[in-house]
This record gives structure tokens, C-alpha cells and sequence, in this order.
């Protein structure tokens, strides 16, 4: 399946829908408090940081991607400075770059294969790490500005998602090529 990253992507999105929509009915959610539009740009943000990373292990071996992954909290930093203006101490920097340097140590020590750095499969991966020095920070105004609930984002989020998601999927033919792989 590896060449179908869209595919499974396609595929998380569908179940979050709908244990989204599960605990929507069972919990008894009040109506939405976010616009659409917000819901939209973070479903396109959540698309880019689930499909580019599953994407990536096409072109990268999974130690190789989780190494990547690993170095996650330096853009998130960058990402919270950036969109919301906070402020980090130099205790909060060091403890990001240790803990990033002990899973990429982690990582490469449990390795039995070498790295694979496939230029594609870097860039898929860097977007995936630009969506989520993004997407976390925006989440967090999003709940701050509106008050919502993390239920109404993963049903709204993900449902949009899922709609765009089976639109690409239906266009680039991947729907069709992976149901005939399994």
C-alpha cells in the first residue's frame, strides 16, 4: 500500500468522520461554534500533515520518516512564535533540541537498515513537518477564539477532509488502483 498514501490517508479520515460523528450523536454536541472556512483551512492543513507523511514512506524507509517526524517539536516551536506570538524560554529550546537529538539517536540506534534520503521523499516529508508547525498552533486559537470543543473539531475537520480527500482520490484514480490491490 505504500504506493497509496492518498488512499489510506482517504481511508484515517473516513473512521474519524465517523467516530466523530458517533460521539457527536452520543454526547449530545451542541451546534458548531467555528465557521466552515476555518474548518476548511484546517482540514487542509491536517490533509497535508497526515498525506504527505504517509506518502513519504514511498520514498523513505520508515526509520528514515520517523527520524524526520522526531525533529516534529522544532517546527511546532517555530510554528507557536510565528502564528500565536509566544514566547519560549531558553530552558524550553534546549529541552526541544535534547529530546529531538535522543529520538534521532533512539531512531538510528534501533536501525538494522541504512537511512534512505530520497529527495522525494525528504520534500513530502518536510511538507508534512510545514503542516504541523501550522496546524497545532492554529487548532489552539481556533479553540481559544471559539470555545470549541475537540469533538466538534475532529468531526468537522476530518469530515471536510474526508469530502476533499475522496474528491482527489476519485480524480487521481488511487481509490479505484488500491480497492483492486487489496
Amino acid at each position: 500500500m505504500k504506493k497509496y498514501g492518498l488512499f489510506v490517508t482517504l481511508v484515517q479520515f473516513g473512521f474519524y468522520t465517523i467516530f466523530g460523528f458517533i460521539e457527536k450523536i452520543s454526547t449530545e454536541m451542541e451546534e458548531r461554534r467555528v465557521p466552515l472556512k476555518t474548518y476548511a483551512g484546517i482540514a487542509m492543513l491536517t490533509i497535508g500533515t497526515i498525506a504527505f507523511s504517509n506518502t513519504s514512506l514511498g520514498y523513505l524507509n520508515y526509520p528514515t520518516q520517523i527520524m524526520f517526524k522526531s525533529s516534529k517539536l522544532i517546527p511546532v516551536m517555530i510554528g507557536g512564535i510565528l502564528i500565536q506570538g509566544k514566547k519560549f524560554s531558553i530552558i524550553d529550546f534546549v529541552s526541544c533540541l535534547l529530546m529531538t537529538i535522543g529520538l534521532i539517536t533512539f531512531t538510528l540506534t534501533d536501525q538494522k537498515v541504512s537511512p534512505n534520503f530520497d529527495p522525494t521523499g525528504i520534500v513530502l516529508i518536510s511538507l508534512a513537518l510545514c503542516s504541523d508547525a501550522a496546524i497545532g498552533n492554529i487548532q489552539e486559537v481556533t479553540f481559544k477564539k471559539h470555545k470549541s470543543s475537540n469533538a466538534e473539531l475532529v468531526l468537522y475537520s476530518f469530515g471536510i477532509g474526508f469530502l476533499i480527500l475522496l474528491l482527489v482520490n476519485s480524480m487521481v484514480g488511487d481509490v479505484f488502483k488500491a480497492v483492486i490491490v487489496l
